[in-house]
């Protein structure tokens, strides 16, 4: 039986994921209620304005999915759980650099309680070409507290834990996202917003089989994503380059659990995997052509009328 005879396979990935100098700088006043133990200088309050960056969609779009809600305009309502899920922000870590990249003000956790999710007042020193990096939903306001983010170096190198919790998203659940700029912040009665473009640090990976008529006997018992990265960058993977790199880094493969069917769309979230490409263009020698580690889905079989089981391997990408 050749491998598409009986089941046709879509696949499309999208939220294409899915980032002190040591002279003193300025006087810090102890007393001021708003200075923090590792901070350079004292702080102003700053407005910061988040923007949810679009979602890339890779490969074909599926009818029947749920998309994001950052892909068009709109109120911060929704009935849709999923897509409020996508591009909701619960909270914030904001880093703050110096133009040597060096962390002008102790790391500082905010929630974003208000309804009002666009726009922030934040704590920022004034400084030339400062770099801000942001960090949104952690869920923990200690997170930082035991880190070494000390440079931009360290920061952007820091590899985020990916546990089995993240692959499947439900209504109390939100994605984390990174977004970063760099600007002179100057004290000014009439600041202009930073504005800061968070991209999320996980894929979207959405799939669905379908079921020919003359295979109706056939039904799908199990699916297993294979090669997932154990951690997530924190910064977005330049389109020309492939991430992760190396042989050394470590995978897990996680089983979903649903009562599978034709034509349903299947959802699962993933921290980056490109690993490049093949020039392979035989479906019999994919399996032995893909890069090492690459991403792929493995759909157990079996018929309902003579006993037969069948596995088909869909390498996405």
């Amino acid at each position: 039986m050749k491998l598409f005879s009986h089941i046709a396979m879509f696949a499309a990935g999208m939220l294409a994921l899915a980032s002190c100098s040591d002279e003193s700088i300025g006087d810090i006043d102890v007393d001021d209620p708003f200075v923090q133990p590792g901070d350079r200088a004292a702080t102003i309050e700053v407005p910061l304005r988040f923007h949810v960056e679009k979602p890339s969609l890779i490969g074909k779009p599926l009818v029947n999915d749920i998309s994001s809600r950052a892909e068009g305009e709109g109120d911060d309502t929704t009935d849709a759980p999923e897509k409020a899920a996508e591009e909701a922000i619960n909270d914030i870590w904001v880093f703050q650099y110096d133009e040597n990249g060096n962390q002008l003000i102790v790391p500082r956790f905010y929630k974003v309680e208000s309804s009002e999710i666009r726009k922030l007042n934040i704590r920022l020193a004034e400084g030339n070409d400062s770099h801000v990096y942001v960090l949104a939903n952690t869920g923990d306001e200690t997170w930082a507290q035991d880190k070494d983010l000390t440079t931009v170096e360290k920061f952007v190198s820091y590899e985020y834990p990916f546990t089995e919790d993240n692959v499947e998203m439900d209504e109390d659940e939100r994605l984390l996202m990174e977004g970063h700029v760099e600007s002179t912040i100057r004290k000014e009665t009439d600041l202009h917003p930073i504005d800061i473009h968070l991209t999320r640090m996980m894929a979207k990976i959405s799939f669905k089989y379908v079921t020919a008529a003359a295979a109706a006997s056939l039904v799908v018992n199990r699916v297993i994503i294979n090669n997932m990265p154990m951690n997530m960058r924190m910064e977005e993977t330049p389109k020309e380059e492939n991430y992760p790199t190396g042989e050394d880094f470590e995978t897990r493969s996680v089983t979903l659990d649903n009562n599978f069917s034709s034509g349903k769309v299947y959802t699962f979230y993933m921290p980056a995997n490109r690993r490049g490409s093949s020039s392979n263009t035989d479906p019999k020698l994919k399996n032995n052509g893909a890069p090492d580690k690459a991403l792929y889905v493995q759909l157990f079989v079996s018929s309902k009328s003579n006993g037969s089981n069948y596995l088909y391997t869909i390498y996405l990408g």
